[in-house]
């Protein structure tokens, strides 16, 4: 710690201004905002899914290693079904948890957009 203070110290000062960033956007547009970042997550946690199954279907034909380090799980193919299989059911359990709590989340944009009146 005493020889990469620096890189805390800058880490530090990038979270906090990506912070300030983030409300401020929150302040001035909520709704496209949490929209947007909703839409984003979603989106990447589908884009995971298919990275890891695609994957896994590459890594396929190949036959199965013992594994001797942790570079190798990349070349193994059940940890990408395992990751893919994981990252599909999240997606699918925040996919539902959107549809059915949709009304309460423009409730709550509708709240922040007020918030931030004050």
């Amino acid at each position: 710690l005493s020889v990469n203070w620096w890189t805390v110290l800058m880490a530090f000062l990038l979270t906090l201004v990506l912070s300030l960033t983030w409300t401020v956007l929150i302040r001035l547009a909520a709704k496209p905002v949490l929209w947007t970042s909703i839409v984003l997550c979603i989106t990447i946690l589908v884009a995971g899914t298919v990275f890891s199954l695609t994957r896994y279907s590459q890594l396929g034909t190949e036959r199965e290693d013992i594994i001797t380090s942790m570079s190798s799980y990349s070349y193994n193919k059940n940890t990408w079904l395992v990751c893919g299989v994981i990252i599909a059911v999240i997606t699918l359990i925040i996919s539902i948890l959107l549809v059915y709590f949709f009304s309460r989340v423009k409730l709550a944009i509708k709240l922040i957009e007020e918030a931030s009146k004050a």
